[in-house]
């Protein structure tokens, strides 16, 4: 025999409070006394009174659910990035309504009708099957995550920014050809900046380079023949050339990895392989991955924040090494290429900000902006002289913010 729900009329009965209290207990607490809150809260536990979610759905209009649409789960960044909406619940109280749209626009609208049945409070989109003008008429708050949004909110990682630095560490080791391995993004898509970098740093530094954007498929053993095609093409055409592989993401790095043990038994020292994401299997793989961390964690409490006041942000790559390469590099003197102020964000002279640090000259490191280093290490990465340009700046930073506190 099922237990009778306790309802408003019980516990007022039993606390001898009236209804209009009760309901204030639980839409506004704080107009309550503490005393009166803990009386109530001693009283749910006594008469087992469960919360009726469904009851506070039809009186405020407020499901507490997102949905959620996924391209995949094979690709471990978007698996990741959906472990990290699940475990935000402490955070924000959502719950989240999930598919994955592998099937063309026909499902996944079929998937959004089916998600707004519940009255989901607002959509993440990480699919890139649905244009952005389609999926802000449906009138809810819709954040989208790497894809193309023209209409919609977004956040994006710098993808830029992070194939620069995968393709430069490339070169730094003295590759002899370098190889992007991707799919054929579209123009539209934020992840095309990763192509774009690689073919523009490749032809700045005079590299020789291949650019394949075959990789296709709507499983993981199609996109694994795929690579495994890529690979046994990149072994006949540069045979005893030492290869740079950048990959699109550390699922495909991770297969190439296997493809290359697979038939050497070892990592032979005519490859290199950077990925992208920073996602669990690069650590996880036989040997661990270099890859370009895209801050999934990040990226998904700012889709979570921004649900509430839509905006467009970007977050920062940053690269993850096996070992600090850096500082096995030997320093030598500076060839004012330029390199370091054409990738600077902030629009400074990082190789001059050094010098004032080196001689300690803190009045004209303020002077020539040097507060206004974000400290991204871009500067750093691509000299050629190997100056630890990021750390003498950020040291001098650290001591001309600390003198400004002590004069406040």
């Amino acid at each position: 025999m099922s237990k009778k729900q306790v309802t408003f009329a019980d516990i007022a009965a039993y606390t001898h409070f009236s209804k209009t209290t009760i309901s204030r207990y639980f839409n506004h607490p704080d107009s309550l006394t503490v005393e009166n809150q803990e009386k109530i809260s001693q009283a749910l536990d006594t008469l087992g009174y469960k919360k009726n979610k469904l009851a506070k759905v039809l009186a405020n209009g407020k499901s507490e659910f997102i949905g959620i649409i996924v391209p995949n789960l094979y690709l471990h960044y978007y698996s990741e990035m959906l472990t990290q909406f699940l475990s935000s619940y402490s955070d924000y109280h959502y719950k989240f309504l999930v598919f994955a749209s592998e099937h063309g626009a026909e499902e996944e609208q079929q998937y959004i009708e089916e998600l707004l049945s519940y009255q989901i409070e607002g959509l993440i989109v990480l699919s890139h099957t649905l244009p952005s003008e389609k999926l802000a008429s449906y009138q809810i708050p819709v954040i989208a995550i790497e894809r193309e949004a023209e209409y919609i909110s977004s956040v994006n990682t710098d993808n830029y920014m992070g194939a620069l630095q995968a393709t430069s560490l490339l070169i730094r080791d003295k590759c002899d050809i370098l190889i992007h391995i991707n799919v054929n993004v579209n123009k539209s898509t934020p992840a095309y900046d990763r192509i774009r970098a690689f073919k523009e740093t490749c032809e700045e530094y005079h590299v020789p380079y291949d650019i394949d954007l075959n990789v296709e498929g709507d499983s993981y053993h199609e996109i694994l023949n795929i690579i495994r095609e890529i690979f046994n093409k990149i072994e006949a055409k540069y045979p005893n050339q030492k290869k740079g592989i950048f990959l699109a993401n550390d699922t495909y790095a991770n297969m190439f990895l296997n493809l290359i043990f697979q038939k050497y038994g070892t990592f032979p020292s005519t490859y290199e392989i950077v990925g992208f994401d920073n996602s669990p299997i690069a650590s996880e793989a036989i040997l661990p991955i270099t890859t370009i961390g895209q801050q999934i964690d990040v990226i998904a409490k700012t889709a979570m924040v921004t649900m509430d006041a839509p905006v467009t942000k970007t977050s920062s790559s940053i690269l993850l090494f096996k070992e600090d390469v850096v500082a096995k590099s030997l320093e030598t003197a500076c060839i004012n290429c330029g390199r370091c102020v054409e990738i600077c964000p902030s629009r400074i002279i990082p190789s001059r900000l050094a010098d004032f640090s080196k001689r300690k000259d803190e009045a004209s490191f303020v002077a020539w902006n040097g507060l206004e280093c974000v400290e991204c290490g871009s500067c750093s990465f691509v000299c050629p002289a190997k100056r630890p340009l990021k750390q003498a700046i950020g040291s001098m930073r650290k001591i001309a913010l600390a003198n400004r506190r002590k004069k406040k």
